[in-house]
This record gives structure tokens, sequence and C-alpha cells, in this order.
């Protein structure tokens, strides 16, 4: 019997995360979908560890400007600790994306997705970190990578700058 609860609540935390997978996330904007297809292909080339790592992407608006940060992230600290500021969760071809800051915006036009449990799925991805911060909210910190990042800048639904640097 409670071998059977175990896996039935394995498969509704299972559910409840492939909830946020919506495979075909629609970019808007053409510059921005090849910008972001170029950076899951230098992710791809350097090993990918899919259900661990996702990309972030945080959009910052600036008076006349989007400027969108891309980079590679792991770790259970952005589920966790910044977890207000996370609009969506979703796969994109096979990678997981992580939107973060000022959306939507005339680039990319995705809501807040108010059915993401963000603690759920820092559980189920990171159970080791998830304990440690409910015994301490500080004791999870961030992962720091050392790979490329991509700024974007975009004016008026235009991209007028792109840099892919360390």
């Amino acid at each position: 019997m409670r071998i059977r609860l175990i896996y039935l609540y394995f498969c509704f935390i299972l559910c409840d995360i492939t909830s946020c997978k919506e495979e075909n996330k629609k970019w808007q904007n053409i510059q921005f979908k090849e910008a972001i297809d170029y950076y899951c292909k230098y992710v791809d080339s350097i090993g990918y560890k899919q259900n661990y790592e996702y990309i972030y992407v945080e959009a910052k608006r600036n008076n006349d400007s989007i400027v969108f940060l891309i980079y590679l992230c792991g770790g259970a600290y952005d589920f966790l600790v910044n977890r207000e500021n996370i609009i969506d969760f979703f796969y994109y071809k096979r990678f997981e994306i992580m939107l973060v800051g000022d959306f939507p915006n005339e680039v990319v036009n995705i809501e807040k997705n108010k059915k993401l449990n963000l603690f759920k799925i820092a559980k189920a991805r990171y159970p080791r970190d998830y304990n440690k911060y409910l015994n301490d909210s500080l004791s999870v910190g961030p992962l720091i990578y050392d790979t490329k990042n991509m700024t974007l800048i975009f004016k008026e639904g235009k991209l007028v700058n792109s840099k892919f640097q360390y």
C-alpha cells in the first residue's frame, strides 16, 4: 500500500511538472526567435543537462529599449529565491526556458503563468536543495556557470544590438 501511495505521489508530481511543458512556445519576433535558436545550438554544443539546467531569459525595460540577458543556469536558487520575478518555465524544442522580468513586452508577448508551482518544480528537480531551503532559506546559493551569455537590445521591436560573450 505504501509503495502504491509513493508511486501515485511521484506520478502526480511528474504530471504537475510536465504541465508547464509547452513544446511549441511561439516567439512572435523573428529576430528574437533566431537569437534564441542560436543560443540553444551553443548550449547543445557544450552538453546540456536536461532536467537540471535551463536557459535563463531576463527582460529589462529601459526608457526606449528592452534588454534581454540570456544565459545557461542550473540549480534551485531561482525557483526558490527569485520566484516572484519568474514569468514562466517551459520547454522550447528540447530546452527548458525560464522567463524572468519585464514580460509581456513588444518583443515577447508571454503573460505570467499563474498555474506555475515553482516549489513543486524545485522539489522534484533539486530535492537536496529544496530540503536545505526548508531548513534555512539562505543555504541555497546560485550556481555560477562559466559559459557564454547573450545580450540582445531591441528598440521599437527591432534588434539593434547583439552580444555573445563570456
